[in-house]
């Protein structure tokens, strides 16, 4: 087998866009507990009612897979602009990081450990990041 040498730049870049991806969902996670200090401050103490039984843990699964997901493919998309600086990239970059928004935002362990109940605003945030994340990869498609 032939093994791919990494070039010196190469591996710089790497580094710097791996920090990059991290430092972006760190932020995610930050906008999410500001938001619930901000908005909802006096909601905490309450315990939502057990949502969903087995499908707790199975949308549980689904956003931490769709976190993990979002994080490489910022990393990857992160990387190629940086190399790049396409217009596209972007683009697709923003895409892929409202959809992290939107794997952070629905995460049901962050619901309950928040004390946020079966309506509200943090019920509509993954709807908005998925909308977000939709338009601007229909924004980008268009150009």
């Amino acid at each position: 087998m032939k093994k791919n040498k990494i070039k010196k730049g190469e591996s710089k870049l790497n580094a710097v866009a791996a920090l990059g991806a991290v430092g972006i969902a760190v932020l995610g996670f930050l906008l999410f507990f500001a938001a619930d200090a901000l908005i909802l401050s006096g909601g905490r103490g309450r315990m939502p009612p057990m949502m969903g039984g087995d499908f707790f843990l199975f949308r549980s699964f689904l956003s931490m897979l769709i976190m993990g997901f979002s994080l490489w493919l910022v990393y990857v998309y992160l990387k190629d602009y940086m190399e790049l600086k396409n217009e596209l990239t972007l683009g697709i970059l923003f895409a892929v990081i409202a959809f992290m928004l939107f794997g952070i935002s629905s995460i049901p362990q962050l619901h309950r450990m928040l004390g946020i109940g079966a309506a509200g605003i943090f019920d509509t945030l993954p709807l908005v990041f998925a909308a977000l994340a939709l338009a601007i990869l229909a924004w980008v498609s268009a150009k």
